[in-house]
């Protein structure tokens, strides 16, 4: 029956023909003799007709309403985000953090009526999503907010079937995650029907949203986006939706102008936007206030008045932990000169790529290097508005400078802070290390990537060498490195254990695996531990070979083997507690970084295994290796 259809029971308005259906039967009849505007029209009315739910689904739909605690006929806005996770993050699409997301819905709040209304509104926020973690992220970030006169109440399924299956990684002999539709495909009876219930769900909330975000890249958001046109279920209300891949696929073959076949219209015709502009509502400046010597670095490399000098990264010697801070030092001279610092050339061999060339641009790949592939620009910074307000000018920045440089530890700390500024991760490769995090199990708040979001203390980072497997005295074992992480967690007053997250950096995958069956679900002090590191993933043979960490690897290789040991320092750098070597140059590195990002970092100091520091068998706090020697800043001029 194709004719009107009336509300069905229980409050639930199915996307009903409403005539169409039968219209669009007629029409398609004369489908090849129509433009192609109109061939589209015909597209989105057939859509709404296959999208008719049968009494049995509008059932279903009814009871997970309930169970979400959605009012159907609440004038509240609703504000639905589908969160696509899984295979998605590994064959080429970009990771978008759970406080992008946060950020959109944020800004679109700020601009919309009912919360400019000055009634007190609570917008009720659907999460669609692949992995279980996405609704409590978002709602840890945005139930404390407040933008106008709208607050935020957040729905939606917990441990879905679609959820459980998504978040179980299947990693093949390629290393590849098995796709989503390949996964469902395998489930049966129940499970089956379940998975199946659960995307369609999904996508009946998805397209009757106020405000839909999502991505043009997933066909769960086109699908729901084309149903918004074409059953225009509460139209008068609608926002255009927000498409956090829109940089990504704007004007490419592959994204808003390109036909999935001959039939299939271009996202165009769905409505998408790019993500709203305007104020920042959920991402802080680069550097929190109390960080105060890295927003003064910030400060001065922002400033457009200061002379600029450029650094040339091919003359820097050493490894890439090495070379990490001899940019800092680079950077710490030019300062104190008066000067902001421009880096130019490629950093060994692991950013002359294909892969950078591709990311930056062959322009901006052959004339001025590839510092951007892997980090922010350098000219670039948001500073906290205390700092701002501190040092308003030229002159009260170097003065508060040359007052640092001056203080006892002085030369270290401004060191420290510039090491800090310039492994500041470019959004490429906060994507990658979102990847990476997800795909291992990490939680992302431990990537210390916005200061607002989290904290290491749960975390500590374990750097050992692959030697450390069989060895004997005067190496330290690995029993050595769980006896240390015990005493980690055991230094806590706390007496209810937690999840702790113990993260392995290491040369091999074998200290993963030893140190997972010698303290994986163990209890000790505060912490229930759980190993985690980059190991499951394709690349990681490559990534944490002696080679690879030496340098010599080539192209695709030196790329994601130089991903991979910068996920490694960001997550080490961020750890509540460390656990390494001296003798290591990463190590060393994330001891350094790690004092210049505190107090972002706790402060359970650094402990060192090396047979050198150990006093009765025990791992001794970390003395502070002077291994940047070269690169400290000379005394200043008298």
């Amino acid at each position: 029956p194709c004719g009107e259809t009336p509300d069905p029971p229980g409050g639930t308005r199915g996307p009903a023909a409403n005539g169409t259906g039968k219209a669009a039967l007629e029409i398609f009849k004369a489908y090849e003799s129509f433009s192609e505007a109109e061939k589209d029209k015909v597209f989105v009315a057939m859509q709404a007709y296959l999208f008719r739910p049968n009494q049995a689904l509008i059932q279903e739909f009814v009871r997970r309403q309930k169970e979400s605690n959605f009012d159907e006929w609440s004038d509240d806005p609703l504000v639905c985000v589908h969160v696509r996770r899984g295979d998605k993050i590994n064959d080429g699409y970009r990771y978008f953090a759970t406080w992008e997301y946060a950020d959109a819905i944020a800004k679109w709040a700020a601009a919309s009526a009912p919360c400019a209304s000055g009634k007190p509104t609570r917008v009720a926020v659907y999460i669609a999503s692949d992995t279980a973690s996405a609704k409590g992220q978002l709602q840890k970030l945005m139930e404390p907010l407040e933008v106008g006169s709208c607050r935020f109440r957040f729905i939606g399924p917990e441990n879905t079937v679609t959820q459980v299956v998504g978040d179980t990684h299947n990693f093949e002999q390629a290393g590849i995650i098995r796709p989503m539709a390949d996964k469902i495909s395998r489930l049966q009876g129940d499970q089956a029907r379940d998975a199946v219930f659960d995307i369609l769900f999904d996508i009946f909330m998805l397209s009757r949203a106020d405000l839909l975000v999502g991505t043009i890249s997933s066909q769960v958001g086109r699908t729901a986006a084309m149903l918004r046109v074409g059953v225009g279920y509460r139209s008068d209300r609608h926002s255009l939706p927000i498409a956090m891949d829109w940089v990504q696929n704007h004007g490419q073959r592959s994204g808003l102008d390109h036909w999935l076949n001959h039939f299939v219209p271009t996202p165009r015709l769905e409505g998408w936007i790019a993500p709203p502009g305007g104020k920042v509502t959920v991402r802080g400046p680069d550097f929190p206030p109390s960080r105060e010597l890295e927003n003064l670095v910030c400060m001065m490399q922002a400033d457009p008045s200061r002379r600029r000098e450029t650094v040339d990264l091919t003359s820097l010697t050493g490894n890439l932990p090495e070379r990490l801070f001899r940019m800092a030092g680079a950077l710490a001279e030019a300062l104190q000169r008066g000067a902001a610092a421009t880096f130019a050339g490629h950093l060994l061999n692991i950013s002359d790529t294909t892969q950078c060339r591709d990311e930056v641009g062959s322009q901006e790949f052959q004339h001025n290097g590839t510092y951007r592939c892997h980090f922010q620009q350098e000219h670039e910074c948001s500073p906290a508005p205390a700092a701002s307000s501190r040092f308003p000018t030229a002159a009260a920045q170097d003065a508060a400078l040359k007052a640092a440089l001056q203080a006892p530890d002085g030369r270290a700390r401004v060191l420290r802070a510039a090491l800090a500024f310039v492994t500041r991760s470019s959004m490429i490769l906060e994507s990658r290390f979102l990847s990476i995090a997800f795909l291992e199990n990490i939680p992302e708040e431990a990537l210390g990537l916005r200061p607002d979001f989290g904290r290491g203390a749960d975390l500590i980072g374990v750097q050992v060498p692959s030697s450390a497997v069989n060895a004997s005295e005067p190496e330290p074992g690995l029993e050595a490195y769980a006896a240390a992480v015990r005493r980690w967690a055991a230094a806590s007053e706390s007496t209810s254990p937690e999840l702790c997250y113990v993260f392995v950096a290491s040369d091999g995958s074998e200290p993963f695996k030893r140190l997972g069956s010698l303290l994986n679900k163990q209890e000790h002090g505060r912490c229930r531990f759980q190993v985690v590191g980059y190991f499951h993933h394709w690349h990681a043979e490559s990534l944490h070979s002696p080679d690879g960490y030496k340098g010599y690897l080539k192209d695709g290789r030196a790329f994601y083997a130089a991903q991979g040991m910068l996920f490694d320092l960001q997550v080490l750098s961020r750890a509540g507690g460390l656990v390494g070597q001296r003798t290591s140059p990463l190590a060393s590195a994330a001891v350094e970084l790690r004092l210049g990002l505190a107090p972002l970092a706790p402060s359970s100091p650094a402990l060192a295994m090396d047979s050198k520091a150990k006093r009765g068998g025990e791992a001794t706090p970390w003395e502070l290796p002077r291994v940047w020697s070269t690169a400290l800043l000379p005394e200043a001029p008298p």
